[in-house]
This record gives C-alpha cells, structure tokens and sequence, in this order.
C-alpha cells in the first residue's frame, strides 16, 4: 500500500511551526501535518512580546484579540534610564502612523497555547513524535521517519518545513552548518509582584550591563538581569537577600518601581547569542523560525521574526497555483520567491537586533554616552527615534536614513 502523500508536513510545534500551519491553511494549503514531541510546554522567560508588524498577521487571525481577551497587555515601546532611575528617553510606538501603534505581551506559554488551540482546528497535529530520519528521494527531501510510542513510521509530503528550533534535529540531520555567535553575558530571568509599573518595557542601563523590566499579565512584572555568561550558573543560586544587595548596589533605580521589593525566587539563566544556518532551503525542504536564525534574546525580535517566517512562507505558496503545489517544480518556486524576499528582511532585522542589544548592553561610559546622545528628546534626534521605533515595531525594515543620522549627530 502506497502511503499518502500530504501537502506539508511541519517539524516541530512551536510558535513558527504553529503559525506556519494557520497561515498555510489561510493560504488553502489543504493537507498539513504538524510533528510534536510534547503537547504542554513548560514557562520559559522569553516569548513574551509580540511587535507591532507582528500584530498586524495575528489581528488578521483574529489571535490578537483573544489574547488580549486572556488578559495581553499593551505596551507603548522602549524606555531607557539611568541606573538611578533618572529618564533617558526611549521610542515610542504611539508615534507610528499604524493602526496597532503597540505591542502585546503575555507569558510564552500562553501565547503558544492560543496558536496551538487554532492550529488544532485547521491542522492534524501528531503529539508524541521523535523526528529519527530523513527520507530522499533523487536527492529531494520528500519525507521524515518519526518514532511515536515505540514505533517507526515514514511520514511524506510535498513540501517539509523544519521548525524545530535551534537545537534542529532536521538541520542536523541534512548537515547544514549553524554558526553560533556568543554576547559574552547572559541574563537571570525573574517573575515579581508589578505594584507600578509603566505600559513599556524599561531598560536600566547600568556599569554591570542591562537590567529590562517591563509589566506583565496578573499583576505581575518579568525583570531580565544581564550577568557575565560564565556567572549564570552560580548566579542563580544567590540567597534572595544577597542578590537583592547586589541589584540595588549597582542598579538604586529599581527600587523607586519595585518598592516593596518582591521575594525574587529561583530565577532562569540562560546565555546570550546569534546564529543563522548556512543554507535555509534543500530540495523539498525549508527551514523556518530559529531552526534558521536566532537573534539576541532582549531586542525582542526572535518570536516575532519566527511568526513571520510561517506567514511569508504561506503568502509564497499561495502565489503557486493550487494544482502546481504538490508538484517538485511549484514546492521550488515557492521557496525560491521566499528566500528572495525574507532572507533580506531578516538579514536585516538581525543586524538591527544586534545594534540594539549592544548599545542597550554595553556596559562601557563611552556606550552609555553615545546612548544618552542618541535618545535626547531633541528635534535634531526625533526622526532618528521615529525610525528606530519602526524597525523595531516591524514595521519598517530598509536601514536607517543617512539624514536622520545626520541629524541626530550633527543637527542639521
């Protein structure tokens, strides 16, 4: 018996892997599968803020509402202070002339559970699955073997999209090489009691590096502390009383918005770093979300970035004729025209996302001078501001005007 052919089969089931999946069936792709090893996924600090562009789709799937109906915040944009609390100013997306002039932000867990819960509805998702092979034909990716509950299984389709995250079973299994580039630090990540806290995420810069908090559903904050990479580990298990002393000595700030201070639990630590595949597309198969790039953790573009990936790979097969799509000649069309377009825009919202996390992480006075230069609320810097604000919205994606430059630097 010859086994059934699908039209797209997802590897992995986390955000980029569900949006593709939403997306591909908004796109009248009309058989998906989704592979999953586990159904529930556990808190991670990280996820938790969708950008403006990014909006923009999920509005279109009605999931912009339903989050908000489960309680999503919004926020205004970024603020920067001083370690002792004093403004030094920020990009602020009420400025953009969008319609959705904000972002959103709720846990990652629910995000993901709301994307799961449509993706159920339009897609069969196969829970359980442990990816152990490639299957080719001709030198064309046409297939996955999946180990589920003891036994082996081929699974085929026209078209299979990695979406398995950094750690890519399928990448390394096609031998395509992932550069990882390290930050040199690391943040220690902490869920507190949010008495007064503004509608924007506020970054503290400090000698010691960034110290980002920003509101988050239930009255509740998330505030990320940047460490040296390799004081993680022990970082984490500094007694709450030791670790408050440390926070105040070198960031007093944070006292004027978390008074009373909260009992910090057992934060998360994890490292700091970029990377992107070599190649995102083979015969027969593409890679999507952080399976082909990761970004720096704290310029909030790696989920957003991810979303968009299954979005934009939609729209590319559904500029294919229905009949072309299960077809070796149309599966390519799609994925060059994808390529063609999203390798730039994340080429370079990558290099934004790196700009923004050195200069809000530097720890050096001439950074923190340039950046105090940058963000003062002038004339000469309003249009510098405004376009940094798109670009980090999603919105805007070309590199920064040569005159807005100018004219923050120089003012003319």
């Amino acid at each position: 018996m010859t086994a059934a052919v699908h039209d797209l089969l997802v590897v992995g089931g986390g955000v980029a892997g569900l949006a593709m999946a939403i997306a591909a069936d908004r796109a009248r792709v009309p058989d998906i599968v989704v592979l999953e090893q586990r159904r529930q996924s556990r808190e991670v600090h990280k996820g938790e803020f969708l950008q403006p562009a990014t909006l923009d789709v999920l509005d279109r799937w009605g999931i912009a509402a339903e989050l908000e109906g489960k309680g999503a915040l919004r926020l205004d944009g970024l603020e920067c202070r001083r370690a002792d609390g004093r403004q030094l100013g920020g990009l602020s997306y009420r400025t953009l002339p969008h319609r959705l002039n904000y972002g959103l932000v709720h846990t990652h867990t629910v995000i993901r559970d709301t994307l799961l819960a449509r993706a159920e509805q339009v897609a069969d998702l196969r829970f359980g699955c442990h990816v152990t092979g490639v299957l080719t034909e001709g030198g064309r990716v046409v297939g996955v073997t999946v180990r589920r509950g003891g036994v082996s299984e081929d699974i085929r389709a026209s078209l299979v999209v990695a979406a398995d995250g950094a750690n890519s079973t399928l990448r390394r299994q096609l031998g395509i090489p992932f550069t990882r580039v390290p930050y040199g630090h690391g943040y220690l990540g902490f869920d507190v009691d949010n008495p007064r806290l503004p509608p924007r995420a506020v970054n503290f810069v400090t000698t010691d590096g960034a110290r980002i908090l920003y509101p988050m559903p239930g009255d509740r904050g998330r505030l990320y502390v940047q460490i040296p990479a390799q004081q993680v580990s022990s970082a984490r298990r500094l007694a709450p009383d030791e670790r408050r002393a440390q926070l105040l000595a070198t960031c007093p700030g944070l006292d004027g918005v978390l008074a009373p201070w909260p009992e910090l639990d057992s934060p998360q630590g994890f490292s700091a770093y970029r990377a992107r595949a070599a190649e995102w597309v083979r015969p027969g198969v593409v890679l999507i979300g952080e399976a082909a790039h990761v970004m720096h953790p704290m310029a909030g573009q790696g989920m957003n970035t991810s979303i968009i990936d299954g979005w934009s790979l939609a729209a590319a097969l559904e500029r294919v004729a229905a009949p072309r799509r299960r077809s070796a000649d149309g599966v390519d069309a799609a994925l060059a025209a994808y390529t063609a377009s999203r390798m730039l825009e994340v080429t370079r919202t990558m290099q934004m996302s790196h700009r923004l996390a050195r200069m809000c992480s530097t720890t050096s006075r001439l950074g923190h001078r340039m950046l105090r230069f940058l963000l003062r609320p002038t004339p000469a810097t309003a249009d510098l501001r405004l376009e940094a604000a798109a670009r980090l919205a999603g919105l805007e994606n070309s590199p920064l005007g040569a005159r807005s430059w100018a004219r923050a630097v120089i003012g003319i």
